[in-house]
């Protein structure tokens, strides 16, 4: 035996020696090759060979042809799914000049609406009664950080006395630090970490 259902002949023969020398109990004709396993060539039906240990053919050339046919069945799903995305797309749309207003009933109230819903602040209560100071909250939060050091946006010490106020200019300056490379804010959860750099 040189190979699964192979044997070679001194000759420089090649042959199956289930084929070639077994025959059917039933019949007792030869056996015949098939997918897995050996059947008679007369009744089909199967016979263990006395040849193999496992009694399990594999044919390479089988398997090969199946893996090629499972390949281009899978080619040609991916590109019927490929056209029936690009028949489903919508055409390209040119906007060349600002569409009016009427051409969408309704569109005008809507935008209306949507634009009052927004609760504006006026500026001077944005500022508050003192005005905002950014180096004041500068000069406080490089005191209340040591540089080098990480800490919580809510762990800064407050400035003002609304704490609400005192929140949104606490980190417009840090804003402006970090622009100005000073600090340095790290998105965490909803926690903010500040670190104030050490300067040269």
């Amino acid at each position: 035996m040189t190979g699964p259902s192979r044997c070679d002949c001194r000759c420089g023969t090649q042959m199956d020696p289930t084929v070639e020398f077994q025959r059917s109990a039933c019949c007792g004709v030869p056996l015949a090759r098939r997918d897995l396993h050996y059947v008679c060539s007369a009744c089909q039906k199967i016979v263990p060979s006395r040849f193999l240990f496992d009694e399990r053919l594999f044919d390479q050339q089988y398997y090969c042809e199946k893996m090629r046919e499972s390949r281009e069945r899978k080619a040609r799903k991916i590109e019927q799914l490929k056209a029936m995305l690009a028949a489903s797309r919508s055409g390209v749309l040119w906007i060349t000049e600002m569409p009016p207003l009427e051409a969408i009933p309704g569109l005008e109230l809507e935008l209306d609406g949507f634009i009052g819903s927004i609760s504006l602040l006026p500026l001077a209560e944005f500022l508050g009664q003192d005005g905002f100071n950014l180096e004041h909250y500068r000069r406080s939060i490089l005191g209340s950080v040591p540089p080098g050091c990480i800490i919580r946006f809510s762990a800064i010490p407050p400035v003002f006395e609304d704490s609400r106020l005192d929140r949104v200019r606490k980190f417009i300056a840090l804003l402006f630090m970090e622009q100005s490379r000073e600090a340095l804010l790290t998105q965490e959860g909803e926690e903010i970490k500040v670190e104030i750099y050490e300067a040269d």
